[in-house]
Formats: C-alpha cells, structure tokens, sequence
C-alpha cells in the first residue's frame, strides 16, 4: 500500500472546507509542517478510515459508517461551540472561533 505525504506544498488540498477539517486515513502521512499549518488555521484533524468503493457496489462497512458519525457529531458540537462562544461572549473573529472550539473538543477528549 503506497502512502501519501501530506505536506505544506498540498495541504489545502485535503481541508475540507466546510467542516474545517482534515481526514487522515491509513493511506496517508501528516508532516510535522502540515501539523503546524493545520493547527494555525484551527483545522481539525480527524483519523480514521475513508470508505472505499468496489468495483461491483459501493460497501460500506458498520466500522466506516460509525466513524463518519462520529465525525459529524464532533463537526456539530464544534459549530455549536462556536456558536456558544459568539452569542453569549461576544467573540466575533472566525479564527479565534475555531480556534477555541477545537481547544474545548480537545480537553474534552482528554477526559
């Protein structure tokens, strides 16, 4: 299996935009540089296996699909984080947004 470097030069490639988050999966490996930028955007970076598709269906296994909701369950409770920190403490700026949001998830997966 030949993996992926995901570095400076292809970063922006993988951010998925409307999450604000990265998908990291067996396949590929995140530099120490990417770490950086991605913790400088406020990216999150989310590790777990990416469905594949079969040449005959499309199979997804239970494993796969509980991932990706756990994925969308961290993407909600971040934006609700962020919402939280934008009505009831006045913090505008979508950076320090993100930024706190994903230090909150972050202590939370501590526990």
């Amino acid at each position: 299996m030949k993996k992926q470097l995901i570095g400076a030069h292809n970063i922006d490639d993988f951010i998925n935009p409307d999450t604000s988050s990265l998908c990291v999966d067996a396949r590929m490996i995140l530099s120490p540089g990417a770490k950086d930028i991605l913790r400088n955007k406020g990216v999150a970076i989310v590790y777990g296996e990416v469905a594949k598709k079969s040449d005959a269906n499309t199979a997804v296994s239970s494993d796969v699909t509980t991932k990706e909701t756990k994925h969308d369950s961290q993407v909600l409770l971040i934006k609700k984080i962020a919402n939280m920190l934008s009505n009831e403490y006045g913090i505008k700026e979508e950076k320090q947004l993100r930024t706190i949001s994903l230090q909150v998830m972050r202590k939370l997966n501590q526990q």
